[in-house]
């Protein structure tokens, strides 16, 4: 053995204690980074819901808004009244929810789920619309078209997993950032490496 090999075999050695030091250490930190990803997560997940693009729907054809405090104001008459809010908000749920945008659905998939959903609207609006206050046929059209545009954009969220991959990418942004964590500099197997050019 030279004293290149005793050498790079000293070098092996720090590199395992380096490791060994690091994990170590790094083991306190695991449960309280674990305990921020799920309150990270939780909070994303609460504002990301889909039961949110249900509301602003019913919102919207309530003829309200919320204002910047989060207070609900009238802004003009109703689009339709109570029964047909309530079976808007069937109809919408069954297909736009947490299973659903929290799915990897394909293109095609949820295409499938919104002619299920545009098929039993239209129906419902056609037998129902008297009975629900719409005011003409017309109205029909703009109320499809108000609840069908968000349901799929809800949906696309879960194209290919997106929103499963969102957030967890954000959730591990927030951990990383919100970390008191920091690995040690200096002393690293990269370190040596570059100040021995092997």
């Amino acid at each position: 053995m030279n004293e290149y090999d005793e050498y790079r075999m000293q070098i092996e050695g720090q590199k395992e204690m380096t490791k060994a030091q690091s994990e170590e250490s790094m083991k306190q930190y695991l449960p309280t980074l674990h305990q921020q990803m799920q309150d990270s997560q939780a909070v994303i997940i609460n504002e990301i819901n889909p039961r949110k693009v249900v509301e602003e729907v019913i919102l919207i054809l309530e003829g309200k808004s919320k204002d910047e405090y989060g207070n609900v104001v009238s802004l003009e008459d109703p689009y339709i009244n109570k029964n047909g809010l309530n079976m808007i908000k069937i109809l919408m749920r069954g297909v736009v929810n947490q299973n659903t945008t929290m799915s990897a659905l394909n293109g095609k998939e949820i295409n499938r789920l919104m002619i299920y959903l545009s098929e039993n609207l239209a129906e419902d609006l056609a037998v129902n619309w008297k009975h629900y206050g719409i005011k003409n046929r017309d109205s029909c059209d703009l109320i499809m078209n108000i609840i069908l545009t968000n349901c799929y954009t809800a949906l696309k969220r879960a194209e290919e997993k997106n929103e499963k991959g969102f957030l967890k990418g954000i959730a591990f942004e927030n951990v990383n950032s919100n970390s008191s964590y920091k690995p040690k500099r200096g002393g690293t197997w990269d370190d040596i490496k570059s100040k021995l050019r092997l």
